[in-house]
């Protein structure tokens, strides 16, 4: 459950800061679509020395997009004692399973473990190292994660 809010927000300061797409979601409900991700041009899809869309002027420049699995793991700990945890044993075997299935479509895969004895250290140790990555990569990227141009443009467009 942790880990379930954690990527939820990951995903949103990802998606704010740095304006990479991202899908999230905990991994009982990772369907058919976020784990055909894997599949996809992105994943075992992904032509590594070919981007239909590079210049071919500038033909070797730059790296294709690759998809990267980011599992956030928090131990199957419940934070609501009325609402019924998924077994640890079944959110273990998921994960691994998902991990293994990236691995083999040549995925990155990325692994970060709740660390600390009580909820709330472990939901900031799950938080804290995404929001710092999503406002590195924005940083690197030369963009403000501050500010969200689309964001600004959307609040004048419907205050009109």
């Amino acid at each position: 459950m942790l880990a379930t809010v954690a990527a939820r927000r990951f995903a949103d300061q990802l998606s704010a800061n740095a304006r990479y797409p991202v899908v999230a979601g905990a991994l009982g409900e990772a369907g058919r679509g976020p784990v055909g991700l894997l599949d996809g041009v992105y994943g075992a899809l992904s032509e590594a020395d070919r981007d239909i869309f590079a210049d071919p002027a500038e033909a070797g420049i730059g790296e294709a997009s690759r998809l990267r699995l980011v599992l956030l793991r928090d131990g199957g700990l419940a934070t609501d004692d009325t609402v019924e945890p998924e077994p640890s044993a079944v959110e273990e075997r998921r994960a691994e399973a998902v991990q293994g299935i990236a691995e083999r479509r040549g995925v990155r895969v990325s692994v970060l473990p709740a660390e600390g004895g009580s909820m709330l250290e472990r939901l900031a140790s799950l938080v804290a190292v995404p929001d710092f990555a999503s406002l590195y990569l924005a940083i690197a990227h030369g963009l403000d994660p501050t500010a969200v141009p689309a964001m600004s443009e959307l609040k004048e467009f419907l205050a009109l």
